[in-house]
């Protein structure tokens, strides 16, 4: 089983270096991480970083407006520019938190409804 780093963990040293953290979990033979953020880099940029430090990008973290109608195509753009698959919405606001908030994320986001919903 391979183990990622989830580098929401280590905010504070990719708000001070993101490319020089990367490197160094990296070194410490990590071989996968888990976004939270993209330290400014370009798809084009990241997409360089995880070569040069063979890095594999799990998945990343997104918030809720991240995955509205005007952001949706953006985000997943950028994701799959950099080779990410899986996008985590890792926290829901309160008024999301109900059967009826959740039958609505789908409207929200934009995104197409799950199985329980066709």
């Amino acid at each position: 089983m391979q183990v990622a780093l989830e580098l929401y963990t280590v905010r504070d040293e990719t708000a001070r270096d993101f490319a020089g953290t990367l490197r160094r979990v990296a070194q410490i033979g990590y071989r996968g991480v888990e976004f939270a953020g993209y330290g400014n880099l370009t798809a084009r940029e990241m997409s360089a970083l995880l070569a040069e430090t063979g890095l594999l990008p799990v998945s990343t973290h997104l918030g809720l407006d991240a995955l509205q109608d005007s952001q949706l195509e953006a985000s997943m753009r950028y994701c799959l520019d950099i080779g990410c698959s899986f996008i985590v919405l890792p926290w829901l606001a309160n008024e999301w938190r109900t059967r009826e908030g959740i039958k609505n994320l789908p409207e929200y986001g934009g995104a197409e409804a799950g199985p329980e919903q066709e």
